[in-house]
């Protein structure tokens, strides 16, 4: 079981705190268990955390009505034919078996991305900050979180995800009563700057609201409610106004199409543990969703291509599971390819590829991480043992997260007392991956948050919404609880100009943080 990092503040004002901010905030972001075990010993989370998570794959009565609405139709359904390429059981072709018409071609959704882009994070107090990536110009999004004993009511926030144009941020804030137990989420939308003024969009106390994010028009804000036993896809316009629910199932994962008519769903889990296990497409304009024929296999989050084209998921066929290839409607064209247990997949930014994981848990599971070239039908290894990743915008690296048992955590500057961190726990180990298998870099060992551990558990689908990399590709932020001092390190990489070091530099101090898309 995931636990906080026990972490001091030597702060005079914060020596009433029933626990430290920086610990309540490190939790906030999903509990749960994983292959990646934090420290022993520390505290257990207060009654300010919520405790919900991400249901796994169970029994549950069926909650969501099969439509029969058919989104808007973009690109004609390409069906593959011929013989069944050995190994599979899609009934498709391997998708490198196929000649290059109809292979799909990559598909940009836009131009490279140039400018550094800010950072936004939850600082050590629980508020949402924004900063440069030299940490000179730190904004405080609010000002209002608190976790200090004499104060009644009690409050973080948490998940800050940028809009698709970098302007304007959604978040959760959590409050409750001192000395209670009960949790009230509220999604918040506001302007990316300074003191912003907050719009309440929707406020639960019975629910965990662990992710949201925009759709690419910006017009609307998609996110998860949760609960021990039901997982709802909600929609709100970021002004305010009317809570829509678009698919509901026991686990929900889901991707926007591009031009955000239309967001592709994985409901309720593999068919295997849940009859309900269903894949659909939501066509926005009516909030009606459309179940695809096809069954789903072991993995979470579906995703389009980034121009919308096409997507990718896992089909479940007598018993065995390929990543598959589709159209935009949901028909599978080929498979990219069988798998043994499962997958955690994404494409790359310029769509010209897919990569990888083989395990549909791999913070418990790792395996090798592979990428499928739509270019030439190619297929490469390029990590033995990843637990998650992020590519790069320009698709030409991925920030690759593993574990090591042993190693140094890297120093980020200064301190002289004793180690907070046992020298026992392992390391998460993240690492800069050339998507031509041409070389890799270890960036930093560190340790991380609950909060970071959680967002990689969820990778998958938190990679649609939040990037640990700058726009222009040269820098990656990532947070580690300090080894030698008491506080939280957020910390830039920058590469040099030819890719092959990087140079680490402690901006500031921060449990989680991400960039903005531009």
């Amino acid at each position: 079981m995931l636990v906080d990092l026990r972490i001091r503040t030597s702060a005079a004002a914060r020596r009433r705190m029933r626990l430290p901010g920086m610990l309540a905030v490190a939790g906030l972001l999903l509990s749960g268990c994983g292959g990646l075990k934090l420290p022993s010993g520390a505290p257990t989370a207060p009654a300010l955390l919520p405790t919900s998570t991400l249901a796994p794959l169970r029994t549950v009565p069926a909650t969501a009505t099969e439509a029969t609405s058919t989104p808007p139709v973009t690109a004609a359904p390409v069906v593959a034919t011929g013989t069944v390429a050995p190994g599979t059981s899609s009934g498709l072709l391997t998708c490198s078996a196929m000649p290059p018409d109809p292979r799909p071609a990559a598909t940009a959704a836009s131009a490279a991305k140039t400018g550094d882009g800010r950072i936004v994070y939850v600082n050590t107090d629980g508020n949402i900050a924004l900063t440069d990536q030299t940490g000179a110009n730190i904004q405080l999004v609010t000002t209002d979180a608190n976790t200090v004993d004499d104060k009644s009511l009690l409050k973080v926030y948490a998940n800050p995800t940028f809009s698709t144009d970098g302007q304007s941020l959604a978040f959760v804030g959590y409050t409750t009563i001192s000395g209670t137990n009960t949790v009230t989420q509220t999604l918040y939308s506001s302007p990316a700057r300074q003191k912003a003024p907050l719009t309440r969009l929707y406020t639960t106390s019975q629910d965990t609201l662990p992710y949201m994010d925009w759709s690419p028009d910006g017009r609307t804000i998609a996110f998860l409610t949760l609960n021990s036993s039901n997982g709802a896809i909600r929609m709100v316009n970021p002004s305010g106004g009317q809570v829509t629910v678009v698919e509901q199932g026991s686990t929900a994962y889901y991707d926007w199409r591009l031009d955000s008519a239309a967001v592709l769903t994985h409901m309720s889990g593999s068919p295997a543990t849940n009859a309900d296990a269903h894949l659909s497409i939501v066509d926005t304009a009516t909030d009606k969703p459309a179940r695809l024929a096809s069954l789903p296999g072991n993995f979470k989050a579906p995703q389009y291509s980034p121009g919308g084209k096409y997507a990718a998921f896992v089909t479940r066929t007598n018993n065995n599971d390929d990543l598959v290839l589709a159209d935009n409607t949901g028909q599978p064209i080929c498979s990219v390819a069988p798998l043994d247990t499962g997958a955690s997949f994404a494409w790359a930014p310029d769509g010209s590829g897919i990569a990888w994981i083989d395990s549909a848990l791999p913070l418990s599971n790792p395996a090798p991480l592979f990428l499928y070239n739509l270019k030439d039908g190619s297929r490469s290894q390029l990590h033995d043992s990843a637990i998650a990743f992020f590519w790069a915008p320009d698709s030409n690296r991925l920030a690759v997260y593993s574990v090591v048992s042993s190693g140094t955590p890297t120093d980020f500057g200064g301190g002289t007392i004793s180690s907070t961190v046992p020298s026992s726990s392992p390391l998460l180990r993240i690492q800069i991956v050339d998507a031509d298998g041409s070389g890799i870099l270890t960036a930093a060992d560190t340790y991380p948050t609950q909060g970071v551990v959680n967002v990689l558990s969820y990778f998958d689908q938190y990679a649609h919404a939040v990037t640990p990399w700058s726009p222009d590709s040269l820098h990656l932020v990532f947070t580690s609880a300090s080894h030698t001092r008491p506080d939280i390190d957020m910390v830039v990489a920058s590469l040099d100009s030819s890719g092959a070091t990087a140079s680490l530099k402690r901006i500031a101090s921060g449990v989680v943080a991400f960039w903005s898309p531009r």
